[in-house]
């Protein structure tokens, strides 16, 4: 379009003055792209994308995953979302939070999402502050003799002064109680820096105490998605040993109630059993006392009795216990059940019968966010207890 403008039919120029500066214009900035290129150091661009791409640790993943493909979806979906600085997955134990939080991270291996450093830790019940910075410090290659001199406030000096200007997601797993991120010297997540923490935790309340108001729970599988695990485990050679296994077999996974630890668990056990009589004898010891189940006690039932450990004091522990007695899958009146804990001398009843009754709702709530017990989806006036999780409680009285 220049060139038109100053040509006259493309022989020569209308503006002599004009061309000239048109072309000392075009012939200095093609000196200046020559030094460009020859000087520049292009590869360092390349690189630190690279690297950033490179901060992320792929993590093991379980060989078979089942029933997380529609929660993975939403769960990064909104993490993605600039609005979520802050994301809690809660659940009951062993309900496959950490293997959907290994997903997350996982994702950032694929592809560059803008996040210069992706940092895993593993808090558990015992939360210690300095041990979650030794972790942070790690991943930011702050450790050595040094930073094991340094005291518990030099450390949050450190970490903070290294994150403070990277865009950064901080994956926590296993909270049990508020993790004070000041008290560690992480940066708190904002939309203006772009930074993000995810944590996954047994107990709802946990979520409200870290500030999240609407938490995603990961839930048991469905049944068809129990069964799809199941089956894999179990494996096609055991299912069609016997003609009559197949049956049984569904019946063994419907005891596990979609808990992903105990399909598993019991999916094992059982690949090896290729005789009508094991089966129908797995049957009847799920139907009976599932403790006895091998593997049940010291695989399954240990690990849920974490949220039982955890639970304040042992009034909640003894209302808790006291649920047990209902049968499987039935459905108690909150009201009913807060009179039973009353006779029993759970709650003390004192004159004001109101008063009373919200303790006894408050020792429910606790109960339902601890995921212990679970609240009637179509009835939020009745509540039940998982299968597995009514076992776990039947466990603890009987070791008692």
């Amino acid at each position: 379009m220049e060139l038109q403008r100053l040509c006259l039919c493309g022989v020569c120029s209308t503006n002599f003055k004009s061309s000239f500066r048109y072309g000392r214009s075009v012939s200095l900035m093609l000196i200046e792209v020559l030094n460009l290129q020859s000087n520049g150091v292009f590869e360092v661009v390349a690189t630190e994308q690279q690297a950033m791409r490179c901060v992320v640790e792929e993590r093991p993943l379980l060989r078979v995953i089942v029933g997380q493909e529609t929660m993975l979806v939403r769960a990064w979906n909104r993490l993605m979302d600039d609005e979520t600085t802050i994301m809690g997955l809660y659940g009951m134990g062993r309900v496959g939070k950490t293997t959907l939080l290994t997903q997350i991270n996982n994702k950032f291996c694929k592809a560059y999402y803008g996040v210069e450093i992706v940092i895993w830790v593993v808090v558990s019940n015992d939360l210690r502050v300095e041990n979650i910075q030794d972790d942070i410090a790690e991943k930011l290659g702050l450790c050595g003799e040094g930073w094991n001199r340094k005291k518990k406030r030099h450390k949050v000096t450190d970490i903070h002064a290294h994150m403070k200007n990277k865009k950064f997601v901080l994956l926590l797993d296993d909270i049990w109680r508020k993790v004070d991120l000041t008290e560690i010297g992480v940066p708190f997540p904002t939309r203006e820096n772009g930074c993000k923490v995810v944590f996954t935790t047994r107990s709802r309340e946990v979520c409200g105490h870290m500030g999240v108001d609407d938490p995603m729970e990961v839930q048991c599988l469905t049944d068809n998605e129990a069964w799809d695990l199941f089956e894999k485990k179990v494996g096609p050679l055991t299912l069609k040993s016997h003609p009559c296994i197949l049956e049984q077999a569904r019946r063994v996974a419907a005891k596990c109630c979609g808990l992903p630890i105990a399909l598993n668990v019991i999916g094992e056990t059982m690949s090896s059993k290729r005789t009508i009589q094991e089966w129908d004898l797995a049957v009847q010891v799920l139907n009976s006392y599932a403790a006895d189940f091998s593997g049940m006690d010291d695989q399954v039932l240990p690990i849920l009795k974490y949220s039982y450990d955890n639970l304040k004091d042992d009034q909640i522990k003894s209302c808790f216990e006291y649920c047990s007695l209902f049968p499987e899958d039935h459905l108690i009146e909150k009201e009913k059940l807060i009179d039973y804990w009353i006779c029993e001398g759970f709650i003390t009843e004192n004159e004001d019968r109101e008063r009373t009754v919200n303790q006894g709702y408050k020792i429910i709530g606790i109960l339902v966010r601890s995921c212990l017990l679970m609240e009637e989806e179509s009835n939020k006036s009745k509540v039940k207890m998982h299968d597995v999780v009514r076992e776990m409680a039947l466990w603890i009285t009987s070791d008692l």
